[in-house]
């Protein structure tokens, strides 16, 4: 489970405090036997310095951190934070999309959410193979199709398989009521023509 709990402000800085209260979701996740890995969104810089990274894992003490981006970061940047994770035993993931799976602005509707989101291009999903792996290994970059919750149970009975899913459940605005649809109200039946009233009986002229 990885809801968006830290995220990079305008000036490029990823501050430490969380966006929410991290103890529902630790509660949810005992709960249910998840395992914890918040998302860190870069809306505005794709670059990130990895020891900003750790310094939330170990400050939250955190299982591990799914981290957005809209470029894919550079070899020297995974190399700096693989030697970084090591004194964690925290599981790092990266995404690259494009587009934000979840942008600024909630979606207006569950179903303008959907298509949305699996109007998104394929996305590319980055393990650092350390630890204990979310991922299968067989590959160490994996390019899957974004896809919504209300969506996911149908797109998962193609079978199993070693890709991963990459669910997203859409922020949807709780005040963009969906418009009721027009009432559609029923045509007076034409009434029948009045019959045509009979011709006037003409009576016989009178002898003179």
């Amino acid at each position: 489970m990885s809801p968006v709990l830290f995220a990079q402000v305008q000036d490029g800085t990823l501050p430490v405090t969380p966006l929410a209260d991290l103890m529902p979701f630790r509660m949810f996740c005992s709960y249910h036997r998840l395992r914890l890995v918040p998302s860190v969104a870069l809306d505005y810089d794709s670059y990130v310095n990895p020891e900003s990274l750790v310094r939330l894992i170990r400050e939250h003490h955190l299982a591990g951190l799914v981290l957005h981006v809209r470029a894919r970061p550079s070899d020297e940047w995974f190399e700096k934070t693989t030697a970084l994770l090591e004194s964690t035993s925290a599981d790092l993931i990266v995404v690259v999309s494009e587009k934000p799976l979840l942008p600024l602005e909630p979606d207006p509707g569950e179903a303008a959410a959907a298509d949305r989101v699996a109007a998104l291009p394929p996305v590319s999903v980055i393990e650092i193979q350390r630890g204990s792996l979310l991922l299968h290994p067989a590959r160490k970059e994996w390019t899957v199709p974004a896809a919504a919750f209300t969506a996911w149970p149908a797109a998962s009975r193609a079978g199993e398989t070693a890709a991963p899913h990459l669910v997203v459940l859409p922020h949807v605005d709780p005040n963009a009521a969906a418009k009721p649809a027009p009432e559609e109200k029923p045509v007076p039946a034409a009434e029948p023509a009045p019959a045509p009233e009979p011709a006037p009986e003409e009576k016989p002229a009178a002898g003179e």
